[in-house]
């Protein structure tokens, strides 16, 4: 059992409906008509490589069956930037949405949080980020994840590129009315994407279990997303159907125990995405292991850092060091980089990259307070892939500033 000491009051924010199953994107734009909208445009923001997989057509079939008249935009990229972003605005503005659709990975329903904004309201990307309440509102969401990994389909962020940087656009109202989880779209997925996707999504839900934010639903979603990742996501990378599909099912369960809010590994991730591209969830689960010793004088020996550690060994270990350890082992069982050496990263660029993520990105609801001396030097042994080092690195939860 897992006991959870609450402290004051807790919001846990969903979507108001989740279809799941196979062949169920047929059936969003029926759900969307009894809303009673005036119009009855919907605006479409898809990843490109899904335009001819089978469950986006029975999404635009069954949107059309509804009567619905879908705008479709796409041509955004991998990571879309605000440039990008302000781009497909301009094509979509001047038309009333009775919803705004995200039919892809993290980045592309980030873009139709962004789209949702900027239909309604003027001004571009960049002007959106941190809390947002905009003036003119945000168009109604619909999100269909494509991936097993990010979990965007039900967080209040949106995370944007502006001028080479990530900034994040937070509202509670980008959590979509309507969630569609169909295993169909996932057909043809490479394995490297659903690898880091589902290393982003293991990040997403630890992370969450070690927030002080956390509460009694964000932890359940956290457990059960981690034993299903750690369970599956090798099978899956190796094209095991059913494997996959708990992977897709369990990234849900991480995003909604983001809750909770990201932590340190999300900080981490986004310092390495300032200075290498490479896709996301590889950043985050290179970052897990070290940012797990970095909070463990916080967590060890605690109710939560035993959990936190058997769900993650699959009952085998009880402290956070053998948390550690064993993500470590699944790095490089999936070929993974389990250093910033590994990306190429200078040990003088990873001194910087602590700065930065000193400055920039303070998470105030991580276990253990961030440092800028104990950074430095868990940046530093992320830079040799000494996880040791790292947990040598870790301050304890009433240190200083």
């Amino acid at each position: 059992m897992v006991s959870m000491m609450m402290q004051g009051t807790t919001e846990f924010i969903a979507p108001r409906v989740t279809l799941a199953g196979r062949g169920t994107t047929a059936k969003l734009g029926e759900y969307l008509v009894p809303r009673g909208f005036t119009t009855s445009s919907v605006l479409v923001v898809v990843d490109d490589h899904l335009r001819d997989n089978e469950a986006y057509l029975r999404l635009e079939r069954g949107l059309r069956r509804a009567e619905l008249s879908p705008t479709v935009i796409g041509g955004l990229g991998t990571e879309p930037d605000d440039g990008r972003i302000d781009e497909a605005a301009e094509r979509a503005r001047g038309v009333d949405y009775a919803y705004v659709i995200g039919v892809g990975g993290g980045s592309v329903m980030d873009a139709a949080k962004m789209l949702a904004v900027l239909v309604r309201n003027g001004g571009g990307a960049a002007d959106w980020v941190g809390p947002i309440e905009p003036p003119g509102g945000i168009a109604p969401l619909a999100f269909v994840p494509s991936t097993c990994g990010t979990g965007a389909e039900v967080t209040r962020a949106a995370m944007v590129t502006v001028g080479g940087a990530k900034r994040i656009s937070v509202s509670s109202r980008y959590p979509g009315g309507h969630v569609v989880l169909d295993p169909g779209i996932l057909d043809g997925l490479p394995a490297a994407v659903i690898a880091s996707t589902g290393l982003d999504a293991l990040a997403h839900a630890a992370e969450a279990m070690m927030s002080k934010d956390r509460s009694w639903s964000t932890v359940r979603n956290s457990v059960s997303a981690i034993e299903s990742l750690v369970a599956n996501i090798e099978a899956a990378v190796r094209g095991d159907r059913d494997a996959l599909e708990e992977c897709f099912y369990a990234s849900h369960a991480a995003g909604l125990a983001l809750n909770a809010g990201v932590q340190l590994g999300h900080s981490v991730a986004y310092c390495i995405a300032n200075v290498v591209h490479v896709p996301h969830g590889i950043a985050s689960g290179l970052a897990l292991p070290y940012c797990i010793a970095y909070n463990s004088r916080a967590l060890d020996g605690s109710s939560t850092g035993k959990v936190l550690s058997r769900a993650v060994t699959g009952g085998l270990g009880d402290t956070l060091s053998d948390a550690s350890a064993s993500l470590d082992g699944l790095l490089s069982r999936l070929s993974m980089p389990r250093s910033l050496s590994d990306l190429g990263i200078s040990a003088s660029v990873a001194q910087g990259m602590a700065d930065t993520c000193y400055g920039d990105y303070p998470r105030p609801a991580n276990p253990a307070p961030l440092l800028l001396a104990s950074l430095r030097d868990l940046f530093a042994a992320m830079h040799a892939g000494d996880l040791q080092a790292a947990f040598s690195a870790s301050p304890g939860a009433g240190d200083g500033a």
